[in-house]
C-alpha cells in the first residue's frame, strides 16, 4: 500500500517542504545553538558570566541588591547562575515601570557589577526565534501547528526513503557518486534516515511546550522555560507522590526576603544547589526557587519549591518527574525530551546534529527539485 500511495506521499513531501521548509532549517538552526547556550554564551562572555572564586559568596539579598543600586527604580525580577561552578556569577534581571528588562551581572563574592546587557541578548533573541519567530504567542501558535505538520512531513520522507528489501545498508552509506543529482539525493536521503527518529520526537515534543499543557490537577505556577531561560507562566505537575508536597513552618511577622525564602525552600531539598529564584509580587505574592543536584542543570533533575512572600510558608514543591507516558505530554519534561537533555550530554549532541541537518535537508531537497524541473521533471 505504501507503494501504491508513494507518488501522493511524494508530492505532500517535496511541496511541505518547499512551503516551510526555509521556516523549518531556522528552527532546527536555531535549536541546535540552544543546545549549547549556556556554554558558548560563557566563552563569548566570560567577563560577565565567569569570576575569580574567594571570600564567603554573599547574601542573595546583598547580590540583588547591587543590581537594584545599579538600577534605581527598577524592581528586581528573578536571580539565576548556569550551574553551581564557584566560578559562575550571578545574573539578576530587573524590569522596570515599562517592562523593559535588563540583565545584570554581579560577582557573588564583592558584589561588584561586572556588566549589563539588554534582555534582547543575541542569545535570547535566538531563544525567541525558536520559540515563537519573534511573534509572541502568535509565532508560538504557528511553531505548534508546524510541529505537527512536520510529523506528517517526516513520516512522508521515511516512506520515500524506506528500501527494497535487502537495501538498507546501502541506503545508510553515500556511494561516492558525485553527479550531482545523485549526491544531492543520497546526502538527502542518508542524513534524513540516520536521524529521522530524532527528527519525529524534535517535532512531536513541540506541542506540549509551546502550548503549555501540564498534568490534571496541577497548582498553577511557572513552568520550565528552556534551559538557562526565564519560567513560563503555566501550571505545573505535583511532586511524584500525585499531591502538592506542603510544609508549614511558624510564619514570620515580616514579608521574607530573597535570602530567607532560600534558606527555606532549602529545607525541602537539602544537599542541593539553588540555580534560580523568581519574586512574583503578584495576587498570590510566591518566590518560586529551582534546585537541581550538585553537577546536574536538566530539567528532569529540577525542584520547584514554593515560598508565600507575605507567609514565609513553603506553599508546595514539585519534584522531579518519574518518565511516564503521561509525562510525555507535559510541558517541563517534553522540553527535556524535545532537547536531548533526558539523556544528557549525548542527548544534547544527537540533538545538536539533528538540528544541524535541517538546513542541510533544505537545501539538498530544493536543489534535488530544481534539477529535476531543468530536466523537465514535476
Amino acid at each position: 500500500m505504501v507503494i501504491k500511495y508513494r507518488t501522493a506521499w511524494l508530492v505532500f513531501h517535496r511541496w511541505v517542504g518547499i512551503i516551510i521548509g526555509i521556516i523549518i532549517a531556522v528552527l532546527g538552526l536555531s535549536g541546535a545553538v540552544l543546545e549549547f547556550e549556556s556554554e558558548i554564551d560563557s566563552a563569548l562572555n566570560p567577563e560577565l558570566l565567569l569570576v575569580q572564586p574567594g571570600g564567603t559568596p554573599l547574601t542573595y539579598d546583598a547580590i540583588v541588591q547591587a543590581a537594584a543600586d545599579a538600577h534605581p527604580g527598577w524592581t528586581p525580577r528573578y536571580i539565576e547562575r548556569i550551574d553551581d561552578d564557584p566560578a559562575a556569577a550571578f545574573k539578576v534581571v530587573v524590569r522596570d515601570a515599562a517592562l523593559t528588562e535588563k540583565q545584570v551581572f554581579v560577582n557573588p563574592y564583592t558584589g561588584a557589577v561586572l556588566g549589563e546587557r539588554s534582555g534582547l541578548s543575541p542569545i535570547a533573541v535566538i531563544r525567541r526565534i525558536h520559540g515563537d519567530l519573534v511573534l509572541g504567542e502568535p509565532g508560538e501558535n504557528i511553531v505548534g501547528v508546524l510541529s505537527v505538520l512536520c510529523v506528517g512531513f517526516f513520516i512522508a520522507g521515511i516512506v520515500l526513503w524506506w528500501p527494497a528489501k535487502g537495501g538498507f545498508r546501502r541506503a545508510l552509506v553515500l556511494s561516492g557518486n558525485t553527479e550531482p543529482k545523485r549526491l544531492m539525493r543520497e546526502l538527502h536521503n542518508v542524513f534524513g534516515a540516520w536521524l529521522a527518529v530524532f527528527f519525529v520526537i524534535a517535532a512531536v515534543t513541540v506541542p506540549p511546550i509551546v502550548w503549555k499543557i501540564n498534568s490534571p490537577g496541577g497548582e498553577g505556577g511557572p513552568a520550565a522555560g528552556p534551559p538557562g531561560g526565564p519560567p513560563r507562566p503555566a501550571g505545573g505537575p505535583p511532586d511524584q507522590s500525585g499531591q502538592p508536597s506542603v510544609v508549614q513552618p511558624e510564619a514570620p511577622q515580616q514579608p521574607i526576603s530573597w535570602q530567607a525564602a532560600a534558606e527555606t525552600a532549602a529545607k525541602v531539598v537539602p544537599g542541593q544547589y539553588l540555580g534560580f529564584m523568581l519574586r512574583n509580587e503578584g495576587p498570590r505574592g510566591i518566590y518560586m526557587v529551582r534546585f537541581w543536584p550538585p553537577g546536574e542543570t536538566g530539567v528532569s533533575k529540577m525542584t520547584n519549591v514554593f515560598v508565600a512572600i507575605a507567609s514565609g510558608r513553603v506553599l508546595r514543591s514539585q519534584s522531579p518527574q518519574k518518565f511516564t507516558a503521561q509525562s510525555l505530554l507535559q510541558t517541563d519534561f517534553a522540553a527535556n525530551i524535545h532537547s536531548g537533555a533526558i539523556l544528557g550530554l549525548p542527548g544534547r549532541l544527537i540533538m545538536f546534529a539533528a538540528g544541524l541537518c535541517f538546513p542541510v535537508l533544505f537545501v539538498t531537497g530544493i536543489v534535488m527539485w530544481w534539477l529535476g524541473r531543468r530536466r523537465g521533471v514535476s
